[in-house]
């Protein structure tokens, strides 16, 4: 599983969008939400992207971001690089 943070702000007709949402088997989430004010999508830890090979995407000037693989008794965890520029989200 490829992990990344998408947010969106609501504001009039979401109960319209979640409708949408529920009756629409293929849909693009957060993405197909007309009264969406924001949407905002962060950085992905890919599944694929062990440490290493993210220390090595770094120094290329890529995403240090990377995903630890479940184990026995722990559920798998994404890595998110540090230096990344902050995600704000402001509402009123």
């Amino acid at each position: 599983v490829d992990a990344y943070l998408l947010v969106a702000a609501l504001e009039g007709g979401w109960k319209e969008d979640v409708e949408l949402l529920e009756k629409e088997q293929y849909n693009n989430g957060v993405l197909d939400l007309f009264g969406a004010a924001h949407v905002g999508r962060g950085d992905t830890a890919w599944s694929n992207v062990n440490e290493r090979k993210a220390a090595a995407n770094k120094k290329q000037g890529k995403s240090g971001s990377y995903h630890v693989p479940s184990g026995w008794g722990r559920g798998g965890q994404a890595i998110w690089d540090t230096d990344l520029p902050p995600f704000y989200l402001y509402i009123q």
